[in-house]
């Protein structure tokens, strides 16, 4: 991947944070984009952020 879309920002469909495009992943069966926490945790509920989500400015 080149750099200009590793620096593009996103939002989880879940927990609504957001993260650098790298740190995202697309999920087959609603085609919605979720932060690999998310994925991992089968979207379950978010108790403690490992990857850390960029600032709200």
């Amino acid at each position: 991947m080149d750099q200009e879309y590793n620096e593009v920002e996103m939002e989880c469909n879940h927990c609504h944070l957001k993260y650098f495009a790298s740190q995202m992943r697309l999920d087959s069966k609603d085609d919605l984009m979720y932060c690999i926490h998310c994925i991992n945790s089968k979207r379950g509920k978010v108790t403690i952020i490992k990857d850390r989500p960029l600032r709200k400015e």
